[in-house]
């Protein structure tokens, strides 16, 4: 990342955190459910293709959701949701990859892993079939995190989603294949 680019104090902090989060030793292995696949066959039956978020708090919202997760999934995926999006940042968002695991062994749609990732090893913290990278976060080192032959993400067959703000960043997220 662009370290001249200012952010707000909280992305800051939540940066930091990330940076100091443990890693795994372990390498995950997953055989991805599709996004594309699921968010079509939503559009086939009639429903707006959705993905849903399981996001316990934020740090712009006060209190923080007391419902159990597994339950909360479930009942979005009867709501009709096609693919769930389940906030792993444990520090500001009250995350965690125990979550995540416990939602995707639940639910038979493509769970998406929502967190600050910021370097390959972080990707193994869990099996999930979606990765969002946010390349203002990520840099220059978007298109290597995802195209090497050992990353967990070429290794996983993963579809990593990308999220860009501002058009100086989409041609980066365009050329990484993510």
């Amino acid at each position: 990342m662009n370290e001249s680019e200012s952010l707000a104090p909280a992305v800051q902090s939540i940066l930091e955190a990330a940076r100091e989060r443990e890693t795994p030793a372990e390498r995950v292995s997953v055989s991805p459910r599709s996004l594309p696949d699921a968010l079509a066959a939503a559009a086939a039956d009639g429903r707006v293709p959705t993905i849903a978020e399981v996001k316990p708090t934020s740090p712009t919202t006060e209190g923080e959701r007391r419902e159990d997760p597994v339950e909360l999934a479930e009942q979005m995926v009867a709501g009709g949701a096609a693919a769930l999006s389940v906030l792993t940042e444990p520090e500001h968002f009250g995350g965690t990859t125990d979550d995540l695991e416990a939602v995707r062994e639940a639910v038979d749609v493509p769970v998406l892993r929502k967190d600050f990732l910021l370097s390959e090893a972080q990707l193994d913290a869990v099996e999930a079939d979606v990765v969002l990278l946010i390349a203002r976060f990520v840099g220059d080192d978007l298109a290597d995190l995802l195209a090497r032959p050992a990353s967990a993400a070429s290794r996983c067959s993963w579809k990593s989603t990308t999220e860009t703000n501002y058009g100086a960043r989409s041609p980066r997220a365009r050329t990484s294949s993510a």
